[in-house]
């Protein structure tokens, strides 16, 4: 078996044809010695002086081959490894200088099947260059643009590898450092740059300052100060800022002091017949950093279309009288207006015993009439005071008063007088009618016999109660 295995290996091509004739099998072609270089094979970018494991593949090659390497593309060679074995695979040192035309090809030694890879390059890795500081950058300000460098092959492609780069800004492809940042500090950050070679990184610093701040001026505005307008008009207010640093504005308006409308550039003031007189139309202008302008109109309304309301109320004082847990009728007085235009009036009430209704209304010469109601029940005997206030804003002889004077008197027995009669409970009905002490069945009673109309007590009573009075007093022949 041996001689055999022996005798198969060192048959040459020709013979190995005419074994497999005799065998009864058709010849074979001859097989063709290759070579194939299949790494490096072209535009591969290597390092000067590294080692690179150079790959290939051989049909039909016996022996050892040589690996060589060209500078100028083929042009001429230089051996890099002899006579090594053809085992598919040669780790070789490239050369430091940096070339474009570097070809690599492998042949069989002696001569014979070759292959050569197309052209790569060897040069050096990337290299950022420049100062690590970066120029100071300030809040909310388009930076000035900082464009990276470096020196390597090709095209450079950038990007951001580490540490935190200021809020509002970016790094592009190209290398720009872009952007408007929105918070001061130091900002320290990674910077890598690759090419077709290799990749370098470096650490920078930005300084972000707190930008100094232009506040608003604001130096046009409409209408021009001071103001008068009448009432029931619309005017609007209006103001152009302006802000050198770009900051978006907002406005706050006010009225004597008071908020009013929105945060916009304008305002529409439309007074009513109850503003009539002197006001402040005031404006805040804030760029939202601390800066801001103002401006204020000294404002005047007027009576609407030329007018003069005048308060006219026809009465100054009510009075009126009841008993103790009882409350009197209601009464009235009148609101006109007695000047021109239209007039806007208020009434209101100082006590909780006397309301008025309505409360409120207008007039432009026609009486208005406001009720008055008591609600004494929960009084105690006596007299009682009250002041109604009538008020018309921006109108002549404003505001009146009417003033109102309530009695209530006992509704228990007085006691009698000097016609002898008794207060007390065992009285007779002939006694009370004798003219001596408490009345029980009329309600009130008159001291001494004397004359109704001059008694005190008869006096505080309704004219209802007066005439009934009169009426019982005649029966009883007084």
């Amino acid at each position: 078996m041996k001689t055999s295995r022996s005798f198969f290996v060192f048959l040459s091509t020709a013979a190995l044809a005419v074994v497999a004739t005799a065998l009864g099998g058709e010849p074979r072609p001859a097989v063709t010695p290759s070579i194939t270089v299949t790494f490096p094979r072209g535009g591969e970018a290597f390092t000067p002086g590294s080692f690179i494991g150079v790959n290939w593949t051989s049909v039909g090659v016996s022996g050892t081959v040589d690996i060589g390497l060209s500078a100028d593309g083929g042009g001429s060679w230089a051996v890099l490894r002899a006579a090594t074995s053809n085992d598919g695979f040669e780790q070789v040192p490239f050369p430091s200088a940096p070339g474009t035309t570097y070809r690599v090809r492998v042949q069989k030694t002696g001569g014979g099947a070759s292959d050569t890879s197309g052209n790569f390059i060897v040069a050096n890795p990337p290299q950022i260059t420049g100062p690590p500081s970066l120029p100071n950058a300030k809040v909310g300000q388009e930076y000035a643009g900082k464009q990276f460098t470096a020196q390597g092959l090709g095209t450079l492609s950038w990007r951001l590898t580490g540490g935190g780069i200021a809020p509002g800004m970016w790094l592009s492809r190209d290398g720009w450092l872009k952007g408007a940042p929105t918070a001061p500090g130091t900002y320290r950050f990674k910077v890598t740059v690759a090419d077709k070679v290799a990749e370098d990184s470096r650490e920078f610093t930005l300084v972000v300052e707190q930008a100094e701040n232009h506040p608003p001026v604001l130096s046009s505005y409409s209408p021009e100060t001071p103001f008068s307008l009448k009432a029931e008009t619309n005017q609007v207010f209006e103001v152009w800022p302006h802000d050198e640093d770009g900051d978006p504005m907002t406005c706050s308006w006010k009225l004597d002091g008071v908020a009013v409308g929105n945060a916009g550039m304008s305002h529409t003031y439309r007074p009513g017949a109850g503003d009539v007189g002197a006001h402040t139309l005031a404006v805040i202008v804030t760029d939202n950093r601390g800066g801001s302008a103002s401006h204020s109109w000294s404002v005047t309304v007027t009576c609407g279309g030329g007018s003069s309301p005048r308060l006219e109320v026809d009465t100054g004082k009510l009075t009126a009288s009841c008993q103790q847990g009882s409350s009197p009728a209601g009464q009235a007085f009148r609101v006109r207006n007695s000047g021109t235009g239209t007039l806007a009036y208020a009434v209101a009430s100082n006590a909780a015993w006397l309301s008025c209704s309505p409360a409120s209304g207008d007039s432009t010469g026609e009486e208005d009439t406001i009720a008055v109601k008591f609600d004494a029940s929960g009084l105690a005997a006596g007299t009682h005071h009250a002041t109604i206030n009538v008020t018309a804003a921006g109108a002549e002889a404003s505001p009146q008063e009417v003033s109102v004077e309530l009695t209530v008197t006992s509704s228990g027995n007085d006691g009698g007088g000097s016609g002898g009669g008794s207060s007390s409970k065992k009285s007779s009905k002939k006694d009370t009618k004798a003219g001596g002490g408490s009345g029980g069945g009329g309600g009130c009673c008159l001291a001494g016999g004397g004359s109704p109309l001059t008694d005190p007590a008869f006096l505080a009573l309704p004219y209802a109660l007066v005439l009934l009075m009169r009426r019982r007093r005649k029966r009883s022949g007084r």
